[in-house]
């Protein structure tokens, strides 16, 4: 039988190494919460799609998971490691308080404790080399392409191309501002591809400095019917509650972002 003192190498090991664990994910964790907000903080996205807790985790996962894989680390290394440890020694000094049966069952515990860390570490590490690990393909398409933004990753072709189409069917069922967002998503990216810069919604560019920037290729008429579409968006974006968008105002710039996508793909730098 597997006597106390014998267990006193493996909790020293298994303490430096619980120390260890939470000594490369603290600091690995603080640094990549900083760089993340600095991105959140540079992308250009609606106040809705920032809220939305769909964004949130597929922006943050990977930050919670090491950040709960350091700290059961360090609880680990810190509280239970020194109970089990003190625990031993006091049975040895001669304590009457502590049984053999009752330090291995102790032992036992701290071992299921660090297999439950051990899936916590494989999931930590799996979210360090995909980064994006976090993004659900089940999520709205807006937080998706703005999810991969924060990762300075390109939207799919598929969910660039869906957006006129759900665009179309926000409408039909009331949701105008929604309806926008889409459509001038869709605009974006188009833009943005045109004018031969990173095709990464929300990235890079204001809308302010996308309208200057496409100038040169649109028809004078154009830029206004840019410019009204620009305001609007901007008005869906970051909304306040005494001004409502319409059903109107929706179908119009769905009209106006069809009409420029049109342009925009006949125009010689497509």
């Amino acid at each position: 039988m597997i006597q106390p003192k014998e267990l006193i190498v493996p909790l020293v090991t298994i303490f430096a190494l619980l120390f260890a664990i939470f000594a490369f994910l603290f600091p690995k964790t603080v640094e990549l919460s900083n760089q993340r907000r600095n991105m959140v903080s540079k992308l250009e996205m609606p106040d809705s799609i920032r809220k939305n807790w769909r964004f949130r985790v597929g922006s943050f996962g990977d930050i919670i998971v090491l950040y709960l894989t350091g700290m059961t680390s360090l609880l680990l290394a810190v509280i239970y490691c020194p109970i089990l440890l003190n625990r031993i020694v006091n049975f040895y000094l001669g304590s009457q308080t502590t049984s053999t049966n009752q330090m291995l069952n102790d032992f036992s515990d701290l071992t299921f404790g660090l297999a439950i860390l051990a899936s916590f570490i494989l999931v930590a590490a799996m979210s360090m080399l995909v980064n994006d690990l976090f993004i659900s393909e089940k999520s709205p398409t807006l937080v998706k392409i703005y999810s991969k933004a924060i990762f300075e990753k390109a939207a799919k072709d598929e969910d660039i191309l869906s957006l006129l189409p759900e665009a179309e069917k926000l409408v039909t069922l009331g949701k105008y501002p929604e309806s926008i967002l889409h459509s001038t998503a869709a605009l974006e990216y188009v833009l943005k591809r045109i004018l031969g810069l990173r095709m990464i919604v929300g990235l890079d560019y204001r809308w302010s400095e996308l309208v200057e920037k496409a100038k040169p290729i649109l028809k004078a008429s154009s830029v206004k019917k840019l410019e009204k579409v620009r305001r609007i968006r901007n008005i869906v974006a970051h909304p306040t509650p005494n001004r409502p968008i319409t059903k109107l105002e929706a179908t119009n710039v769905l009209k106006a972002v069809n009409s420029l996508l049109y342009e925009l793909e006949q125009s010689d730098l497509a």
